[in-house]
């Protein structure tokens, strides 16, 4: 068996989108996926031989393509981002979910295969490699960009219809592999050896999804050595995602089904002794069809487990690694790999993965409703404050003020303006409705000591809801002073809701 090395540049900002329970933000993958790249080329391909209306043809003979991307006798693995250590070029890949640091200390780390914590712990996530027992972690950078949704009918923008892409940015650097029969691998070089360009992902065929392709010589794939620990256990770690086939033919992520596959292909296992497993729903797009494919489950990339094997099962362990395991491997899937995770790891220097701010303007549309939203928001926070007030002096209101005298209060807070007028209209009552607001005991004070006295943004949560929604408009471009103008709505919506909670305070108490 044969390998072919291939590294991508970036050369537009790329996205490989993924699935989002927001439906105005497409997210992208970290990573390149095998089958992009085997889509990407054979539609190379089929321009290159003149091949277009190959899908029309009722028996296709064009041996090259059934083999290549068709009969799965080539695989491509996924490229990941590689990144410079101690000045040499790594190609980086998912870190093991049991590699994992205190919540609140990521300087201390711990390989939960082989590691207890007493203390809770969280995964690292991302990518990055394990070298010489130390940890480090890659950046991916990524940007993200409003766009106006199009109307497919009349190919103009839908007005007011807004949505965001998120993006690999250009100009990083992904690596991966090919690999197959030699002479697939042999006759693939000669076809594609010389320097692509290509488009990938989505929307490519406007601005996102450019890349450049190239590929190393052939050479024999090679079998690294596996060496179990000293207790004969060994790790095994998932470097892509792996789709696995239960008994009647479904995909499955079942624990039985994953030691039924191992133990079938691994004579030597006795025990899967620890077990860090994730699952992802799988669902590709292909374009030629214009459908998804059926969707699959899958054990997430990074997952990873210790198992219990004999020295006897190294020459088979080898062949797995070097082949993969599962379904689908010609599109990337079930790529593995032994013997990655040992006893120690102590941390190495990185940086924090960043997504940058959109580089274009805010239209002035988002700012408005923007503002509109966060005026909304903090309405209810107020709404939500005053119900908390009411609900801890609830007792003894029925005693001291009627649901009328409520009633008159919430007139004044209706026709006041601002919450200085309102104050300034509750300290001109008459005497009497004075005294029957100061005899009733209300938040360490009396009620009217509360309404001409107090200021509701004093309050520390309200305050600390303001302070995070003025970082929003600095950042959506909203002058911080605009904030002003939504305050005459927060005192309001508070008293409102404050004297109604009240009046069902009242009711409940004369029950």
């Amino acid at each position: 068996m044969k390998k072919i090395k291939y590294q991508i540049r970036t050369l537009d900002p790329i996205i490989i989108s993924s699935e989002s329970g927001n439906q105005f933000m497409v997210p992208t993958k970290d990573y390149v996926p095998g089958i992009n790249i085997l889509g990407a080329l054979a539609a190379k391909y089929i321009q290159q031989n003149n091949l277009g209306n190959y899908f029309n043809q009722q028996k296709p003979d064009d041996a090259n393509f059934l083999d290549w991307f068709i009969n799965g006798k080539v695989n491509f693995s996924n490229a990941y981002k590689t990144d410079k250590i101690d000045g040499n070029e790594y190609v980086t890949y998912p870190l093991p979910f049991s590699i994992q640091h205190l919540k609140n200390d990521e300087s201390k780390i711990f390989d939960l295969l082989y590691e207890e914590s007493s203390e809770q712990t969280k995964a690292f996530n991302g990518f990055g490699l394990l070298k010489d027992l130390k940890l480090y972690k890659t950046k991916i950078n990524k940007s993200t960009d409003p766009h106006h949704e199009r109307d497919y009918t009349t190919g103009a923008p839908k007005q007011n219809v807004f949505f965001n892409y998120e993006s690999i940015d250009a100009n990083q650097t992904f690596e991966g592999t090919i690999y197959g029969d030699d002479n697939c691998i042999e006759e693939f070089y000669k076809q594609f050896s010389d320097l692509l360009q290509l488009r990938i992902g989505r929307s490519k065929t406007s601005e996102y999804g450019k890349i450049q392709l190239s590929l190393s010589q052939p050479e024999n794939q090679s079998e690294d050595n596996i060496v179990p620990n000293e207790d004969e256990t060994i790790s095994l770690t998932f470097f892509s995602n792996v789709i696995l086939y239960d008994k009647n033919g479904s995909t499955s992520c079942s624990m039985q089904t994953l030691e039924e596959y191992l133990k079938e292909k691994i004579s030597g296992i006795s025990k899967i002794k620890k077990a860090f497993l994730r699952t992802e729903e799988i669902e590709n797009y292909v374009s030629v069809w214009k459908l998804k494919k059926p969707s699959e489950v899958s054990f997430q990339a990074g997952s990873c487990l210790l198992l219990k094997v004999k020295a006897s099962d190294i020459e088979t362990m080898k062949k797995l690694q070097s082949d993969g395991i599962g379904e689908r491997r010609n599109e990337g899937f079930g790529q593995i790999t032994f013997g990655l995770q040992r006893m120690r790891i102590t941390k190495a220097e990185f940086e924090k993965e960043v997504s940058k701010s959109p580089t274009l303007p805010v239209p002035e549309l988002v700012k408005k409703k923007t503002f509109k939203i966060v005026e909304e928001y903090l309405k209810k926070i107020s709404a939500v404050e005053a119900l908390k007030i009411v609900s801890s002096n609830s007792k003894g209101l029925n005693k001291k003020i009627s649901s009328s005298q409520i009633s008159k209060l919430e007139g004044i807070c209706r026709i006041s303006d601002s919450d200085k007028t309102f104050k300034k209209k509750i300290d001109s009552l008459r005497k009497i409705s004075k005294e029957q607001l100061i005899s009733c005991r209300f938040d360490k004070s009396n009620l009217f000591d509360f309404l001409t006295k107090e200021n509701i943004l004093n309050n520390s949560d309200i305050r600390n809801e303001i302070t995070k929604m003025g970082t929003l408009f600095t950042d959506v471009g909203i002058e911080l002073t605009k904030i002003e103008e939504i305050t005459p709505q927060l005192y309001r919506a508070y008293y409102l809701i404050l004297f109604a909670a009240m009046r069902k305070a009242i009711k409940g108490g004369q029950k």
